[in-house]
């Protein structure tokens, strides 16, 4: 068994990889037999961070070795002013790895949680093991537990994850094991706490290793708590923990965005940014608020409730400067919109999100519905539309239909999808049976009532 973590008691160059660092909020693994390592979700090198002296030792594979189980100091805790990113009713996803084998011998690890004493972790989202097996407990139940792999005599890594998200349509809580969900452990009742993970109030604690009777061992590689990890995500992480990092490359600096703008037209929007590198990918999302999207959210074309985005720009950034989003069409129709940027250097930095201003969007007209007297149920009729709204020189006709029916009520419809032509605009029609008679309109058609083009 070999690290699959970076082992060093000073720290080191290493961060959450990009496509991780808007889930993960932080990770740990062990420096000493009385530090680790932490990585939060923008760092570029890891922070020491000490307990009290446990008894403990570190082996030549990075693991925690000797017991430390129980309350106090054996355990390590980290908090920041505000929490760390999440509430324990919100997106929350606790992962703990461990190598060993589980037997009556371990009793209780306190593998990682958000409260004190340690045995508060009962009443709150956790990961724990007690005999045979590790428990996965929400706030204020527990969903059960999975000796995840672990048995007596059988050594191995047993990685655990928790994970709360309150919009999962399958539920609310689920466990995972090694690579795979533990479907059988799954719950989509409301937890009974709301409390900030990691303020001041709620520090994260975590750590817990045991040695029993004989070979009886648990020793911890690494915890992390994110927020909403996706089920592909947890497949991947809970298989192998140590993906999720990577050395800095040389460039740690992400780009600035500034200056951003948001224009509107009819069906369509435009606009520009300016950043003050000339690499990577620029990337922009128009939606119908104010709020920023996420950067993840962003990248997935989505606004901030992640519903998709009414228009999705990626484009390759070459210089420095001011950056077009050339005009395209939006979706959703008339109203308020809002540009949303982001741009990743081609080391993988994430710039600032910045938002423009707002601007209208108009509607485009899909259709003209043309009333002629006493046409009701005449069929063989074609149509041509101008440019324009009376036949003068310089118009050109812009659409044509064939085999057209008037209806009952002496109606035709014409469609006029995608000619850019304004809800409540005149354009004149001429309307021709299968002899090549005209049956021209009596006048152009309105911008209102039966005739207008909508």
């Amino acid at each position: 068994m070999a690290a699959r973590f970076p082992q060093s008691t000073t720290s080191l160059g290493w961060r959450i990889k990009p496509a991780y660092s808007s889930k993960i909020l932080a990770i740990y693994w062990p420096a000493t037999a009385d530090s680790v390592h932490r990585l939060y979700s923008a760092d570029t090198s890891t922070t020491i961070i000490t307990r009290s002296p446990s008894g403990a030792s570190i082996n030549g594979d990075g693991l925690l070795t000797g017991n430390v189980t129980g309350a106090g100091g054996s355990y390590f805790s980290d908090s920041q002013a505000g929490g760390l990113g999440t509430t324990e009713n919100g997106d929350y996803t606790l992962i703990a790895s461990f190598w060993g084998d589980l037997f009556n011998g371990v009793g209780d690890v306190w593998a990682m949680g958000c409260a004190a004493p340690m045995d508060g972790f009962l009443n709150r989202q956790s990961l724990k093991s007690a005999s045979f097996t590790w428990d996965f407990v929400r706030s204020g139940n527990s969903l059960g537990s999975n000796n995840a792999g672990g048995g007596d005599d059988v050594l191995g890594w047993m990685v655990i994850g928790i994970r709360q998200v309150p919009s999962d349509g399958t539920a609310r809580f689920r466990a995972w094991a090694n690579g795979a969900e533990i479907t059988g452990l799954r719950s989509s009742t409301a937890p009974s706490s709301s409390a900030t993970v990691g303020d001041a109030s709620n520090a994260l604690r975590f750590g817990g290793s045991a040695t029993g009777t004989g070979n009886t061992r648990a020793w911890p590689e690494c915890w992390i708590v994110a927020t909403d990890l996706s089920v592909a995500d947890m497949d991947a992480i809970t298989a192998d923990p140590s993906i999720v990092v990577e050395v800095v490359s040389g460039d740690t600096t992400p780009p600035i965005l500034t200056s951003a703008t948001g224009t509107g037209g009819l069906g369509v929007c435009s606009g520009s940014v300016s950043t003050d590198e000339g690499n990577g990918t620029l990337r922009a999302v128009a939606t119908a608020s104010a709020t920023q999207p996420t950067v993840a959210q962003i990248k997935n074309g989505q606004d901030h409730t992640g519903a998709a985005a009414l228009r999705v720009v990626s484009q390759s950034v070459t210089a420095t400067g001011t950056q077009t989003i050339a005009s395209g069409a939006i979706t959703g129709g008339a109203g308020t919109r809002w540009l949303h940027y982001l741009h990743t250097d081609s080391a993988g930095n994430d710039s600032n999100r910045i938002s423009s201003a707002s601007f209208e969007v108009t509607a485009q007209a899909t259709s003209l519905v043309v009333t002629v007297p006493d046409a009701a149920g005449l069929t063989g009729y074609s149509a041509a539309v101008l440019s324009t709204s009376t036949p003068t020189t310089g118009s050109t006709v812009i659409r044509t239909a064939t085999g057209l029916t008037f209806n009952g009520s002496g109606q035709v419809t014409i469609d006029i999808t995608g000619l850019g032509i304004p809800i409540g605009a005149r354009r004149w029609v001429t309307l021709t049976n299968s002899n090549g008679d005209p049956a021209q309109t009596p006048a152009p058609k309105q911008a209102s009532g039966p005739v207008a083009a909508s």
